[in-house]
Order: structure tokens, then sequence, then C-alpha cells
């Protein structure tokens, strides 16, 4: 039986039981439930799905392209089940701290780099990046999508130039100043620490996410510079990482153990395509019901000639 692949768009833009031999393990809270006000929670579960969608990017590459999805970037491929593993793990990690919840109006005449850190050395660089994915065969056609964060360190030159560019729209500006330059009301804060681990290198700093009176005018607006403006999109990014529930990708061990490290037993928004987020956990991932459900949907059994080939190449 013939089968062909079709690789729609790649573009830049804003399982059931764990396998035996893989070992992957989502970097759960071991602290205890406490109360959380509703803006640190929405905090936590962004930079949460910015792990889980990093994440996403390690198992595109490996899975998907063998390795080989970019010639200048090295990886993993798909048999090399403990590298996927290592590179899972090395994949950016935040650890949110001295959280402070409040009206704008308390802060609105302190000047913003009072609030937030500016860097001066290393900073993130954050890729928005989606596939549509297409695997057909005489009988049948599976299209699904899969979107994902590449994250890596910035280089010095690219740290100093965007550097220059917040410093002169922003220097000596307070939050007042800034907020007065744009539509939209903005009512409340949650003004945090961040340490934040990348490929073994470590960085601290402080951040700042402002909150609309009217979600219906304004988005969220979060305001760290160390990850970029680029973080304001990807909050509204959906995730879901389709590829690897509706084809025979799923089968991988990798895969498997990364879908079920990311089992949550209960998501508020249930159903097809939904990815919700546990900020007690500080884990993102797919609802046990809607996993199960997924999971329970056979896929064309001709698809597995793409898979066992090592898919999109």
């Amino acid at each position: 039986m013939q089968v062909r692949l079709i690789v729609l768009t790649l573009a830049t833009t804003l399982s059931a039981a764990q396998s035996p031999s893989v070992g992957i393990t989502a970097k759960a809270s071991t602290a205890l439930p406490r109360q959380m006000s509703a803006e640190e929670a929405t905090v936590r579960n962004a930079y949460a799905k910015l792990t889980y969608a990093s994440q996403l990017g390690v198992l595109v590459n490996a899975v998907l392209y063998d390795g080989r999805r970019l010639a200048a970037v090295s990886g993993p491929n798909a048999t090399d089940v403990g590298g996927i593993e290592r590179e899972l793990d090395d994949q950016i990690n935040f650890d949110l701290r001295d959280f402070r919840v409040g009206n704008v109006s308390a802060i609105k005449d302190r000047e913003l780099f009072s609030l937030v850190t500016l860097p001066v050395s290393d900073s993130f660089k954050l890729t928005n990046e989606s596939l549509n994915y297409s695997i057909g065969s005489q009988f049948s056609t599976t299209s699904t999508t899969v979107s994902w964060m590449s994250v890596r360190w910035k280089t010095g030159t690219e740290t100093v130039a965007d550097n220059k560019a917040v410093v002169d729209k922003f220097n000596q500006k307070t939050l007042g100043q800034l907020l007065a330059m744009i539509r939209g009301e903005y009512s409340r804060f949650a003004s945090f620490s961040v340490h934040a681990t990348l490929h073994g290198k470590s960085i601290s700093y402080d951040a700042i996410f402002l909150f609309p009176k009217n979600p219906l005018e304004r988005d969220l607006w979060p305001i760290d510079l160390m990850a970029g403006s680029e973080l304001v999109m990807f909050i509204k990014t959906p995730i879901y990482p389709g590829v690897f529930l509706e084809t025979a990708f799923r089968e991988h061990s990798a895969v498997q153990a990364w879908m079920d490290a990311h089992r949550l037993p209960s998501c508020p928004e249930k159903g097809a395509h939904a990815v919700c987020c546990d900020p007690q956990k500080g884990i993102c991932g797919i609802d046990n019901d809607d996993l199960q459900k997924a999971m329970s949907v056979p896929v064309d059994p001709a698809t597995r000639e793409v898979f066992s080939k090592g898919g999109a190449q």
C-alpha cells in the first residue's frame, strides 16, 4: 500500500501507559497545594506552558524529523530514546517566587526598570513555530497540527541590540506613563522573581504581568524583558500536540512517556484540542479523560510506514 506524506506548512508564527524503558517525568512542584490568587495562577500557567511548548519542539525534531529539522541545530534522532530524555530535561524551566499582587494604581508612579530586570548579557530568544501535517494513504488522509516554542540563549550582539531598543523607548518612564501610551485600562498586576534554567545555564530576574480591567478590550500584558515580546502572543497560541495523538507517532516510546508524564487528572476546559495547566504543580498537559479518548481512536495502519521511516523528511 503506497503512503504519501505531505507537510503542508512549516511557519514561524506569533498514551495510555508509560513505556517501561523510558524515564521521562514532568518537573512538577513538590510543594503542598495552597491558596493562590487568580493573577499568580495565570502567571504560573504561562511559564508552565512555555516549558511544555519547548519540550514539544524536542519531540518534533527527534520523532518527526529524525533529529534533522534544521541543518544548523543538532539533536537526538528518533531511535535515541535516552538522548530525547536528556534533551527534554534540558529545555527551559522556571522557578517563580516572591509574588506581589495588587492594583496597578499602587505602582503607577514607579519607573518600569524598577519593576523588571533589563538583560545585561544573557536573555532568551523565543520563536513560535507550527506545523500543519498531513499523512495520507489510498483510503484515508489524516490532517493535524502541532505548535511549539523554540528557545535558545541570545548572542551577546542580539542582547545589546535589543536592550538599546528597549532603553531608548522606556528609559525613565513610569508605569503610568507607559500605560497612557496605549488604549484600554489595566487594573491589576502580579510582580515576581524568576529563576530560569536552559541547557544547564541559569539566570535570575524580575518580571511583571499586567491584567486588563476588561479582557475583551485588552490582552494580558506580560513584561518579561528576558523572554521578550514574543511571550505576549505565545500566551494565546494553541499548543495541542495533535500530531503526537492522532497519528502513529503516538506509538513512539518517548512520546508515550512524555504524554503520560503530562497527563492531568482534571482540566477546567475539556474537549478536543484542549491543553490546560496546573499552577500548583507547575505543569501543562491534557485532561486524563480527553487523553484516553484521543488514544482510543485508531490510527490508519498505513501511516506506520511513515513512522518507521522517521517522519517528515
